[in-house]
């Protein structure tokens, strides 16, 4: 997937719906969104790690370039419900991802079966075995399930853009792949905020600067996946502020 860069901040929920209708004139629900109940669908990632957690390390130190390691899935569970093994990767400012679809039926058989890619189309069995290998050679685990409420713009006018709102985020440990449709126990994080991401290609249009400027917003390094694990311990190592201030 060609690389692109994504902007987050964390917007007060008293807000929402003054920026939307703000974006509404520039921006339209995408085709997935706009088929659901309310433009909006649940995004499900189980979120893998090392069993020291390099990944959480890696983004507490900044690297420049890391990787991030998710099983993810939507809505509700259901006999055709998809899943998808992703591997999110950050270059300097940049985003790509890889990602291969299954049957949520398949998952378990998946990752302890001998013949893993065969629940894969060919096109997406490159991508599986590049997850597949580092789920090996790292020795991914299952750290926690991060769930939340995702509402998807795309641009009228033919650009690239991309912008989601995120919302209801909720999360709790996760020890099985298989947990990632669960509901009981999820815990709340930003109670008073959501997480607006803009997503381009390399340049972004002229008409958001203004509408982010009259909201008063402020790009922060805001990762879902860290958040979530601190949430689940009171450890002071792991009890940090990632809502770094980038300057725009």
């Amino acid at each position: 997937m060609k690389n692109r860069l994504e902007y987050k901040y964390l917007v007060p929920v008293v807000s929402m719906d003054r920026l939307r209708t703000d974006l509404l004139r520039y921006l339209q629900p995408d085709d997935y969104a706009a088929a659901r109940p309310g433009c909006e669908y649940t995004v499900r990632s189980v979120y893998l790690d090392s069993h020291d957690y390099k990944c959480y390390d890696e983004k507490l130190d900044g690297l420049h370039t890391r990787k991030k390691f998710r099983i993810r899935g939507y809505n509700t569970c259901g006999e055709r419900s998809q899943i998808f093994f992703e591997i999110k990767r950050k270059y300097e400012n940049f985003i790509s991802k890889n990602r291969a679809r299954t049957s949520y039926t398949n998952l378990r058989r998946v990752l302890t079966g001998p013949d893993a890619d065969a629940h894969f189309d060919e096109s997406e069995k490159a991508d599986f075995s590049n997850f597949f290998y580092h789920y090996h050679r790292k020795r991914l685990e299952p750290k926690v399930l991060v769930v939340y409420d995702r509402e998807a713009f795309e641009c009228k006018f033919g650009s690239k853009l991309r912008i989601t709102f995120d919302k209801n985020l909720r999360t709790k440990a996760a020890s099985d792949a298989l947990q990632l449709f669960e509901e009981n126990g999820l815990r709340n994080l930003y109670r008073q905020e959501f997480i607006l991401e803009v997503k381009f290609f390399q340049v972004l249009p002229m008409w958001i600067r203004p509408v982010l400027q009259k909201h008063d917003l402020t790009r922060l390094a805001v990762s879902k996946y860290t958040s979530s694990i601190d949430a689940q311990t009171t450890s002071s190592v792991r009890m940090n502020t990632f809502n770094r201030t980038i300057d725009n």
